[in-house]
């Protein structure tokens, strides 16, 4: 029961707000994630002998099963060693361990872990590719693959290796554009793929791999259901050179492919430049990373910003050399890039840049009206609509618990979420709507927006704002 005309009054205003729908929207549309915002911490690691390049980097929250610590690096020595290496952080690492059982000469090695065994209790939980300096380039015995129970002593497999006769992913005619390799790029393990079909990730294992025509080196696409039978997708390269005169005409190879809601996104090397007359330089695949993206893995584009780092940038870390990126994202979603470096002069060295990725996201704080705490304790409640769009679900993809909403989005607000998805702005598509605590979200007067925060399933961090009007910071006449 209403008992003052100022309560009256506030509940006829509201309430006539509401009821014509007047819900002031400020947010943009999904921005998405900007892929090649990187922020670079300068080297991380240095060897006390030798180089240390081509890492390969896993994070594991679980310290993979056996209280380890989080993050895993594999590098090369460029001696034909690997050695393996951890850290809580990412930028404090142990002693490194040298690597055993692996045949001839490793070198560009690529570790994948699972902690089923991959699809054995009792089979390994690591396992390795590399190129086998050894075996040369121009045919398939450059691969060499292994397994391993603890990621340093290793059972070398490579005897078990080969490539479709039909479909070879190396070894064709001179001058073809896979005439030879340097190793494995990026390899993904599907445990639920049901290895039949007519896409590459129908199938358990993919990989991205170097392959050459003796100049320049581009990236191929094979799948294989146990990883030591491969096949060739495709009859030519799925990222090849730039275009002319670009920094990366001549080469577009080692890097990590990584999969997200988003699309498939690829952080990868390349070289090359003007020859000044507005064709290709020849140059190396150590002089800068870049960025592609994909929505099916198999047709990629370069996305803008590139190159993302470059040898020319006048950063003397990597004034010589700046390839080879290794990315993985912890349990917080920022993004780790692990990249080999080298001063002119020095010895390679691994660094480390990070993305601190923010979906931003449209709300609909309903209404735009906010009482302050105290008088008007009849409105215990706020809500807020997270809207929908093309490619974002709020339904599917918001992780609801970690929801916060009020004057800086960081107030411990939410009451709950309605189960039932509502479509707040009539376009066609599902909304998700949540009801927030009025007394908690802090809002002070003077105050015009409303900061909405949080987290999706997948671990990349929400943010949405909202204009908001203030009242009871005068008396009501």
């Amino acid at each position: 029961m209403l008992r003052d005309s100022g309560n009256r009054k506030l509940c006829r205003a509201v309430c006539a707000a509401v009821m014509v729908g007047l819900f002031i929207l400020v947010s943009s549309s999904l921005a998405g994630i900007n892929y090649t915002g990187w922020e670079d911490f300068g080297v991380v690691y240095t060897p006390e002998d030798g180089d240390a390049y081509y890492p390969s980097v896993i994070f594991d929250g679980n310290g993979f099963g056996e209280g380890s610590r989080p993050f895993k690096m594999w590098y090369s020595d460029g001696s034909g060693g690997v050695y393996l290496v951890e850290s809580d952080d990412g930028h404090i690492w142990s002693e490194p361990v040298e690597n055993e059982g692996l045949i001839g000469s490793p070198y560009h090695v690529q570790v994948i872990y699972d902690a089923g065994g991959f699809g054995d209790s009792t089979g390994p939980r690591y396992k390795i590719w590399y190129w086998n300096i050894d075996g040369g380039v121009y045919t398939f015995d450059a691969f060499g693959t292994a397994e391993s129970d603890d990621g340093y002593r290793w059972k070398d497999r490579t005897d078990s290796l080969f490539q479709d006769d039909d479909r070879k992913l190396v070894g064709d005619a001179a001058g073809n554009w896979n005439s030879g390799t340097y190793g494995p790029v990026s390899i993904i393990y599907q445990p639920d793929a049901p290895n039949d079909g007519k896409s590459p990730f129908d199938y358990s294992y993919v990989l991205f791999y170097d392959a050459t025509d003796g100049q320049s080196e581009v990236t191929g696409l094979a799948y294989s259901v146990d990883g030591l039978k491969w096949i060739r997708y495709g009859d030519e390269a799925v990222l090849s050179g730039g275009p002319p005169s670009s920094w990366d005409c001549s080469d577009a190879v080692y890097g990590t492919v990584f999969m997200d809601d988003a699309g498939y996104h690829y952080w990868y090397s390349g070289g090359g430049g003007d020859d000044g007359q507005g064709g290709c330089k020849p140059g190396r695949v150590h002089e800068g990373i870049g960025y592609a993206y994909s929505v099916d893995g198999i047709n990629w584009k370069r996305g803008g910003g590139n190159p993302i780092f470059h040898i020319d940038d006048g950063v003397p870390h990597r004034n010589e050399r700046g390839y080879t990126p290794a990315v993985v994202k912890d349990d917080e979603g920022d993004l780790y890039m692990f990249y080999s470096a080298k001063a002119e002069g020095g010895k390679k060295k691994i660094a480390l840049a990070k993305l601190f990725p923010t979906v931003h996201i449209r709300i609909d704080i309903r209404p735009g009206f906010i009482l302050l705490p105290g008088k008007y304790r009849w409105w215990r409640s706020v809500r807020v609509a997270i809207l929908s769009s093309p490619d974002f679900d709020a339904t599917r993809q918001v992780d609801r618990d970690t929801l916060s909403f009020g004057r800086t989005g960081y107030e411990d607000s939410l009451r709950r979420c309605f189960r039932r998805p509502r479509d707040v702005n009539r376009d066609g598509l599902d909304d998700l709507v949540c009801v927030f605590r009025r007394h908690d979200t802090g809002f002070q007067c003077g105050d015009r927006v409303g900061y909405l925060r949080g987290m999706t399933v997948d671990g990349y961090h929400l943010e949405g704002t909202d204009a908001v009007r203030i009242f009871a910071c005068r008396r009501w006449r």
